[in-house]
């Protein structure tokens, strides 16, 4: 008797919470919190060129490079819902050379980006380990503008600007652990026209200012630390 009480003691103690927690720690764990983190991945898009002196139709052109950079937000978790805000920083040397031939063979262009960032908001739907996300802001890039000439002598000139643009996008997360997730991530920015005006006196009034139309896509992955 004294045997069959201690079993009956010890199966009415709260292990059941105990195990399940061990068993699986993420459920006791949300998304909700800080978080920072480290990413890369490609990019790549379309820049177009024109003068406003020109009847040529603009130019159409590919860009292509690497992007790397941190990232920091914050999630607040509502039910399966997921609400955040995210800023970001990467260096960049997505860039390319824009056709030029069809206004002037002897000059030409490169159109490089040196840094961009942007600060999303982001909307997601939570699965246990796995979040689904769309998010969208303001961006801004740092664009650099390099013309040159043949002809003797060499003429060039660089300019360099920081712009503002939108930014849109998704991806997914999982969580490895209650505190480390990797993720994997579409995003499109645009930076819309920006015109490039060169004070050289060496070129000519007919090729500036010059107006690029850049935009890009990217993808990248990355993890991030919840804290």
């Amino acid at each position: 008797m004294r045997c069959l009480a201690m079993i009956v003691a010890l199966a009415c103690l709260p292990a059941p919470a105990i195990a399940a927690e061990d068993l699986d720690p993420l459920q006791s764990t949300p998304w909700s919190g800080a978080y920072v983190g480290l990413h890369a991945g490609l990019g790549g898009g379309d820049v177009s060129l024109y003068t406003t002196s020109s009847g040529a139709a603009p130019t159409d052109d590919g860009t292509s490079g690497w992007i790397y950079g941190a990232h920091a937000g914050y999630n607040l978790q509502l039910d399966a819902l997921v609400l955040g805000v995210e800023a970001d920083i990467d260096g960049s040397d997505i860039g390319g050379e824009p056709d030029y031939s069809r206004y002037n063979s002897a000059d030409g262009y490169v159109f490089s980006q040196n840094w961009q960032a942007s600060l999303r908001a982001r909307i997601g739907v939570a699965n246990e380990q796995l979040l689904l996300y769309g998010t969208g802001g303001v961006a801004w890039g740092d664009f650099t503008s390099s013309y040159w000439s043949t002809p003797t002598p060499l003429r060039n000139e660089t300019k360099t600007e920081t712009h503002q643009g939108t930014v849109w996008g998704g991806g997914i997360e999982y969580a490895l652990t209650s505190q480390v997730t990797l993720r994997a991530e579409y995003l499109a920015y645009d930076f819309g026209e920006q015109v490039y005006g060169y004070s050289n006196p060496a070129v000519a009034p007919a090729n500036a200012p010059v107006t690029f139309d850049t935009s890009h896509n990217v993808v990248r992955a990355g993890f991030s630390y919840r804290f």
